[in-house]
């Protein structure tokens, strides 16, 4: 899928004020839908169309039930400017040992593992300096494919 910035508060994010991030269906320039698979493209096509359109900000990755990933987001653990780490941020992209990748803001990491969540399919807890957020479906992670 592909993804652009949209107006704070739309479709009741509440979101602090700070503009959102919403998956678009390049084929037909609509929101995309986490539940709704024909509205997804593999990585390859969103790229181009990520090329070829300016009014997308980037590509992201879907988690669904029909993939084995987990998505681990680390926000506010990183310097944008310097790409130095937080300890805490370091730490955890040690632990976890996977493919990781800086996040569209520079100051975030996100993380793609192959397992399941027991009981939830995604949660957001504070920690450190920062939070940490763990996806298995029906969410999107907007992806750089800027590798650490």
């Amino acid at each position: 899928m592909n993804w652009k910035w949209g107006t704070p508060g739309t479709k009741g994010h509440n979101d602090g004020g700070k503009p959102i991030k919403v998956p678009v269906d390049a084929k037909t320039g609509q929101s995309a839908k986490v539940n709704d698979p024909a509205t997804w493209l593999l990585y390859k096509e969103a790229k181009c169309y990520h090329e070829d359109n300016s009014s997308f900000a980037g590509i992201d990755f879907m988690f669904s039930a029909s993939n084995p990933y987990v998505g681990i987001d680390l926000d506010n653990c990183r310097n944008a400017e310097t790409g130095e780490q937080a300890p805490w941020g370091q730490e955890l992209i040690k632990l976890v040992n996977s493919y990781s990748e800086v996040s569209p803001s520079g100051t975030g990491v996100k993380m793609f593992v192959k397992g399941t969540m027991p009981g939830k399919t995604g949660c957001k807890k504070a920690y450190e300096t920062g939070a940490v957020e763990m996806y298995m479906k029906n969410r999107f992670f907007t992806v750089t494919g800027e590798y650490l």
